[in-house]
């Protein structure tokens, strides 16, 4: 799929018509036809003002989902996030936070977890592989 069928796609996915994201975009409604069909490519000038009013990622106009990845998806939320109030930006910010640490405490029980399993199997090979002392009978005990 090309750069103009992606932009097509988006413009549909976000219930627009040519002449709306024409309209936001400031380019001529024939300039996107003609990029949409792929009969032309867009200008860097058009494709920015394209990305911007669709308000989607770079990467999601110019890749395929099968080259995009999830960090492609997680960029274009945190900007579709910055578009919103203060109230939810904060409240998302803090529940990332809070799945950060859940992740890196579970990380962190997996290694010592890890340590404390290792740590006793050393003890076990360190009393299988410490020379047995011999016993030697002092003049004493004889």
């Amino acid at each position: 799929m090309g750069i103009g069928s992606r932009i097509r796609q988006e413009r549909q996915r976000q219930n627009l018509d040519m002449r709306e994201l024409a309209k936001l975009s400031g380019i001529p409604e024939r300039t996107l036809a003609d990029i949409e069909r792929e009969v032309t490519s867009p200008k860097a000038e058009n494709l920015k003002r394209l990305i911007v009013s669709l308000g989607c990622s770079a990467d999601q106009i110019m890749f395929d989902d099968d080259e995009l990845g999830e960090d492609g998806e997680l960029s274009m939320l945190v900007r579709e996030l910055n578009k919103t109030p203060e109230a939810p930006r904060t409240t998302a910010k803090f529940v990332l936070r809070a799945i950060l640490v859940q992740a890196r405490m579970q990380e962190l029980e997996q290694i010592r977890g890890f340590d404390e399993a290792h740590r006793e199997e050393n003890k076990q090979r360190q009393m299988l592989a410490m020379p047995l002392k011999e016993y030697v009978r002092t003049p004493e005990e004889k």
